[in-house]
Formats: C-alpha cells, structure tokens, sequence
C-alpha cells in the first residue's frame, strides 16, 4: 500500500532504529485508532507476506481479509467517515482473496477435464471425451463466493474514491486475465479438434 510505503521509510530515515513492527502500529493507531492496531498490523505483514508466496494455498490471504473487516468495526466513526487507507488496504486484501478463489476454482475445473483427457488414448471415442473435457472448461469460473468478493472491493473503491479521489483498479480489470489458463487450455483442445477435422477434409 503506497500510503503505508511512504509512512513506513519517513519513519526508517528518520530514525534507522525503529523496527517494522513498532513502525506499522504506529500507522496503524494513528489512523485507525488504539482498537483496530492489533488486527490492522498483523494483516498488513500477512499481505506482505502474499507478495512472496503462492496465491493458490496461502491461508494468510483470507486470514487478512478477515482481520481488515474486524478491524473495520473497531475504527472510531469520527475516523472511519474520512478513511481511505483502511478502505484501500482491505480493497487489496480482498483482491488478493479474489485472485486465489479463481486460481481454486480454476484448479478444480482443469482437474475434472484433465480426468476426462487422461482416457482420451484408450477411448472409442476421443473426439468426444474431448468435446466433455472441453465442457467442462466451460463451466463459470466465477463462483458466488467470488462474486461477493469482488463486489465488497468495488463498493469499498466507491466509497474511497468518494473520499479521496482514489480505488484499487484491480477490481475492474481482474477478469480480463486469464490467471487459471482456462482459456489456454479450451482454445488448445479446440485447436486439436479443428486440426482433426481438417486432417479428415484431406483424406477425403
């Protein structure tokens, strides 16, 4: 978070004793206030911690969110009615919780079809199992848990946006990466049927 990033070094240069932790809940309670410190810092070093970890088993991510919301509750109103920090910390979270869920999802669907591919070379049909397979790819990737997800993260980005001028853009442009390469892997078995089709064409 480029707000934190920036407090975080003033306070480093100014004082090259100071460690992390004393650094951040010093962010942490001026902005957020005494209550909301102990959940607000250890989200922050969990989302840290994201940065150097795979998205797809990393149990810090939804621990993050979870600290964040509860965190949310406990900042006085009179700080909470002018706060984009927290709005924007928890936007991130929530994308990094977005992010994961899709790469599960998009784990379980390419397991399913690859189940149905392992048999392709034993088949009497493999066209076919191709075909399933690729049916399979097909189902939404977006799931309800997903779509709630996002959804906080977007309303949290209006109301930051509404405070100061600013929200995470990544709400808006996650879905156009194909992050699970789902669409890799259909335009691939779609690729093998065409150039079996056009094989046959030949062959007359």
């Amino acid at each position: 978070h480029d707000d934190f990033n920036k407090w975080f070094w003033y306070r480093m240069l100014w004082n090259p004793h100071l460690d992390a932790e004393s650094i951040t809940a010093e962010y942490c309670r001026y902005w957020f206030g005494p209550d909301a410190v102990e959940e607000a810092v250890e989200a922050i070093f969990l989302m840290e911690e994201t940065l150097e970890k795979p998205a797809i088993d990393n149990i810090g991510i939804a621990r993050a969110v979870e600290l964040l919301r509860s965190a949310g509750s406990k900042i006085p109103e009179n700080l909470l009615r002018t706060d984009y920090r927290w709005r924007v910390i928890l936007q991130k979270a929530l994308m990094d919780r977005y992010i994961q869920l899709e790469l599960q999802r998009g784990q379980a669907l390419k397991e399913e079809a690859g189940r149905i591919l392992t048999r392709v070379g034993d088949s009497d049909n493999p066209r076919a199992d191709v075909a399933r397979a690729i049916k399979v790819l097909d189902k939404p990737l977006e799931t309800s848990e997903m779509e709630t997800v996002i959804e906080e993260a977007r309303r949290l980005g209006e109301e930051s946006n509404e405070v100061i001028g600013y929200r995470v853009p990544a709400s808006f442009i996650v879905e156009t990466f194909d992050l699970t390469e789902i669409n890799w892997w259909k335009k691939t078995l779609q690729e093998a049927l065409a150039s079996e089709d056009d094989a046959r064409a030949r062959n007359g």
